[in-house]
């Protein structure tokens, strides 16, 4: 395993027009591909001391659930890949497998989510570096304006606004909390409503486009 793998945090969600499964057909698939059921929480934004309770699988560093049958996703599957940055294999013989036989087909897919977490060991400090991408007379008025030096803590590339929202790509950079003086943090998202155009950004998806992504930084 890749030292850039160690840590990385992957996330597929799969939103579908109708609902096409069951509760009782996405466990069988689940445990005929030799998943192990755990009970799991999710985050609760309008209660934080009561979780919401989730049905989750587990295989190796594979997690697959749902999310709580309720607006704005009801009609969607998440996949969570731990330690894993390029995802081939995953993605064609785990994921599209799954999806197959719980009926999701390419042509009921609303929306395709990719959304990835890494770090990467910086040439130099990462506030420094990132501060100097951007225009200095810009940086000095604000800092005047405000009395004090300002540096730049965050860089977001993105295609559309917000991307979430509308699909796209988005990149954000900055250093990582645990080690700022070393180390980057790294976001990388895409959403679309076409199942090819997510086959090919997976099939390209990897650590050396991670490379490529941070040469200039």
């Amino acid at each position: 395993m890749s030292t850039l793998a160690i840590g990385t945090q992957v996330q597929l969600v799969f939103q579908t027009q109708f609902l096409t499964f069951t509760a009782d057909l996405f466990s069988k698939a689940l445990k005929e591909r030799e998943y192990l059921e755990v009970r799991g929480q999710m985050p609760n934004p309008q209660n934080p001391q009561a979780p919401i309770p989730i049905q989750t699988f587990s295989k190796g560093d594979i997690t697959v659930f749902l999310p709580p049958t309720q607006p704005p996703n009801p009609n969607a599957i998440i996949f969570q890949v731990l330690n894993t940055v390029n995802l081939g294999t995953i993605y064609n013989k785990e994921v599209k497998e799954i999806l197959l036989r719980i009926n999701i087909y390419p042509e009921i897919v609303s929306d395709a989510i990719f959304n990835c977490i890494t770090k990467m060991e910086a040439k130099a400090k990462p506030l420094d570096r990132l501060t100097s991408m951007v225009d200095r007379t810009f940086i000095e008025r604000i800092s005047n304006n405000l009395g004090t030096k300002m540096k730049v803590s965050s860089i977001r590339f993105t295609t559309t606004f917000p991307p979430e929202r509308v699909g796209g790509f988005q990149v954000v950079v900055e250093p990582l909390v645990s080690n700022p003086e070393k180390n980057y943090y790294l976001n990388i998202s895409f959403k679309t409503t076409r199942m090819n155009e997510f086959d090919k950004f997976i099939s390209e998806f990897g650590s050396d486009m991670i490379h490529r992504i941070m040469e200039e930084t």
